[in-house]
């Protein structure tokens, strides 16, 4: 309304605030901000609200696990969407409990840990390394497979084909699917 009185035209105003012209024009022809209510929105994770209580009751304090519980009942939410309403809704929660430093990681994406397995190891950052260590030690697969991934790694680093043989055998002994498709591959 200031930017008007001295003489700015509605694109000039729209320029010098930021903001589009059309908002420009409508702000003045109210005379005065036009206050506005805020929209209610009814939340994705309002459906499950009861269900996840009552998992929260029953002694299940992990969000990671209660958002991978929500997943397999159809919700189709980020784990963010979840994790954020829950901090704030759940007794004991970040904001309430005695752990309020402790913030319950995002499941790690498939993405993210073939990453993790092709990285060098001393390219890891200390996070990066903890993580690696946790996944394979969720199962001995994963280990061996994370094994297998960084011979083939180091053998393309160093061009040391001549090594491929060997591998493809241990490829074979490893009982790991993929891998044997892949060896049967080449």
């Amino acid at each position: 309304m200031v930017l008007r009185k001295q003489g700015m035209s509605q694109a000039a105003i729209a320029e010098r605030v930021g903001i589009g012209h059309s908002t420009v024009s409508t702000w003045l022809a109210a005379g005065t901000f036009p206050e506005r209510k805020p929209r209610e929105q009814a939340c994705r994770l309002d459906p499950y609200l009861p269900y996840i209580f009552e998992r929260w009751e029953s002694g299940c304090h992990t969000i990671a696990c209660l958002f991978r519980e929500l997943v397999e009942r159809g919700y189709k939410g980020s784990y963010a969407s979840v994790y954020g309403p829950l901090v704030h809704l759940l007794p004991q929660g970040r904001k309430y409990g005695p752990t309020a430093d402790v913030v319950s990681p995002a499941p790690l994406r498939a993405r993210q840990a073939t990453f993790l397995f092709l990285r060098r190891p001393e390219g890891l950052s200390a996070e990066e390394q903890e993580t690696l260590l946790q996944l394979c030690q969720t199962h001995p697969e994963v280990d061996r497979t994370y094994d297998l991934v960084q011979q083939f790694a180091q053998m393309l680093r160093t061009r040391t084909g001549e090594r491929l043989d060997a591998w493809l055998a241990e490829v074979s002994e490893s009982q790991i699917p993929e891998f044997q498709s892949f060896a049967e591959a080449n």
